[in-house]
């Protein structure tokens, strides 16, 4: 996104460089008060070259200075180009004020009020570090008007008379960043205005790392048509039709971002999202590929499924089209999802498990072009929700099914990478459980193997399939999550043979919760939590569905020793049902009380 922003507040005279100079920070000493930043070194480094190589005057970048040297260099003279790279602060005080900005020492931030000391402005300036460029609705305004937020870097920048500037709104995954200011780079140095170099930013870091969301983390202010090397001569239509297609492409990845911060707007959001497409009209009767793209990615992403399953369908159907192939993905990933979402409504049962035969068949026509774990993922999940529309056993073959899918993700990505994946893997036992609650024998077989591994020996760290340790320690989403995962797969396991007393449920899901409540406090988007409910309510879901099943095969069998065997099966069943339940209602309640 590149926001343009209308303002009284101004500086009424800026002195740009006219020569082509650069200062690049990275990483600045704090004596011992933050940890190192490798990656942020390693970014300096890296932009410091290039921009060196494109002809910009430039020391080398400075690794790690002490405060002094990185104010003596931001003072000594005009640069039109700032990059820094380190830790960033954003933190209330008491008193109700807000302390923010960039650390350059120990107890020494880069805040708007220090950079207002130069008498010239770089044109373009990009700051890497987490929680920086941040306004929150829900902040009370300081000096009575929140659009005066002195702490907001970003747009304090432009006041100043930047034209361009780059700010990161929260932590990013430092391979990620590293692809997305590179790109940024080099497009801004071929001569691409800001708002194109920003989007082909986007779509670079998103392509390459689509698990993490770094892509959307980055906040853009200023002119979306500034460039490094001047205007091109364009006639006048052709520029105002391009501004008006580039604001739209800006609007759209700007509610991308906040749909990843704030889930308390998700209704206001979806709001501006269908106005934003009332406007679009004419671009979506021209069949305006890359925009089409951008509409389908937002209500994916806000969760507004039908919506972004027709608008991707539309682009895959069209003539001429461009887009990215992980789009063909991501439809067939919330073709499944929305069909889960109409079978628990319960009128829609029909239509829901044709959408599923959809996403199995457009995963299998993936397939037949690549193979890749992602896509075997896809056809697991798509089959193990399907496994819920169906009985019996046919509900048993097609969890089984599932499993063998996730497990051949998993054994595709260790392949390949020689590292584990959590999602495939968890997704691959949890459900072979599942199966073996169905009445798969295989299932059983398989399970019993790694009953006493995983509940005596810890079979996740001896066998390096996840690291517990760094896990239970982590501040990040989805670490915490995959612990949280795990927690579940062996309450699971052990309770599959085990009755889960009443009195045990609350006991044994503390744990669980809490873990999963902690990931949210750290962090996590409406849809990242939605991923993490709707497996649970699944989960819920199919336990109900098999102790139906078995329900019925105890009504209808005669000998004795089937009666007590399902009898005791129905116990445990019942027990894990409660649990699951349980952490449901718990988790859901704690989402409400967040937004």
């Amino acid at each position: 996104m590149v926001r343009q922003l209308v303002t009284a507040n101004y500086r009424a005279e800026v002195k740009a460089s006219l020569q082509q100079t650069a200062l690049v920070i990275g990483d600045p000493d704090n004596n011992g008060a933050y940890i190192p930043l490798p990656a942020a070194q390693e970014e300096a480094r890296l932009v410091g070259d290039l921009l060196s190589k494109n002809g910009y005057d430039l020391e080398p970048p400075l690794i790690q200075p002490t405060f002094k040297e990185s104010l003596e260099a931001l003072f000594q003279k005009p640069y039109r180009i700032l990059h820094l790279a380190g830790h960033g602060i954003y933190e209330k005080l008491s008193n109700k004020s807000v302390r923010a900005g960039m650390v350059l020492g120990e107890k020494t931030l880069l805040t708007p009020a220090l950079i207002a000391q130069k008498t010239s402005m770089p044109d373009l300036v990009f700051v890497n570090c987490c929680f920086l460029g941040r306004i929150e609705p829900g902040d009370e305004p300081i000096n009575g008007s929140q659009h005066k937020l002195a702490a907001n870097l970003g747009t304090q920048l432009i006041r100043q008379g930047a034209r361009a500037v780059v700010v990161a709104g929260w932590a990013v995954n430092d391979d990620a960043a590293k692809i997305f200011a590179i790109t940024f780079y080099e497009s801004m140095l071929r001569g691409m205005n800001f708002g194109a170099s920003v989007h082909r930013a986007r779509k670079a870091t998103y392509y390459n790392y689509p698990d993490f969301n770094t892509w959307g983390a980055y906040q853009c202010y200023g002119d979306p048509f500034f460039t490094l090397k001047g205007s091109s001569r364009r006639n006048r239509r052709e520029i105002s039709r391009q501004s008006d297609r580039m604001e739209v492409i800006i609007a759209l990845e700007n509610l991308i971002s906040k749909s990843k911060v704030y889930t308390r707007n998700q209704i206001t959001l979806s709001t501006q999202l269908d106005l934003i497409v009332n406007e679009l009209a004419d671009h979506l009767r021209e069949n305006d590929s890359e925009i089409m793209e951008a509409v389908a990615t937002a209500y994916g992403e806000l969760l507004i499924l039908d919506k972004a399953v027709e608008y991707f369908d539309r682009l895959r159907t069209m003539e001429k089209s461009h887009y990215q192939v992980r789009s063909l993905e991501v439809v067939e990933n919330l073709r499944s999802r929305l069909a889960i979402q109409l079978y628990f409504k319960g009128d829609q049962e029909e239509k829901a498990k044709q959408l599923l035969e959809d996403a199995i068949a457009g995963t299998q026509h993936l397939l037949n072009l690549e193979v890749t774990s992602e896509r075997l993922s896809l056809w697991g999940s798509a089959l193990k929700r399907k496994a819920l529309t169906v009985t019996g056993t046919q509900r048993k073959s097609t969890l089984m099914e599932a499993a063998h899918k996730y497990k051949e993700a998993h054994d595709l990505h260790r392949n390949n990478t020689a590292r584990h994946s959590d999602y495939p893997m968890i997704n691959w036992l949890r459900t072979q459980v599942l199966a073996e609650l169905a009445g798969s024998k295989e299932a059983k077989d398989a399970n019993d193997l790694l009953t006493k591994e995983v509940l005596e020996q810890d079979y996740y760290h001896n066998s390096k399939l996840v690291d517990t340790d760094k896990l239970a320690q982590s501040n990040n989403f989805w670490d915490l999550n995959a612990f949280a995962d795990k927690q579940l797969y062996e309450l699971l396991l052990r309770y599959r043979y085990e009755k889960l007393q009443p009195g045990q449920i609350r006991q044994r899901s503390k744990s669980i919760i809490d873990t999963y409540q902690r990931a949210w406090q750290v962090s996590g988007s409406f849809k990242e939590r939605d991923s993490v409910l709707g497996e649970i309510r699944f989960l819920k879901a199919i336990l109900e569905a098999i102790t139906k099943d078995k329900e019925q095969s105890l009504a209808r069998t005669k000998k004795a020793a089937t009666k007590k065997d399902l009898g005791q099966l129905l116990d445990n069943l019942r027990g894990l049902r409660e649990a699951l339940k349980y952490i449901f209602e718990q988790l859901t309640q704690f989402q409400e009380k967040k937004q």
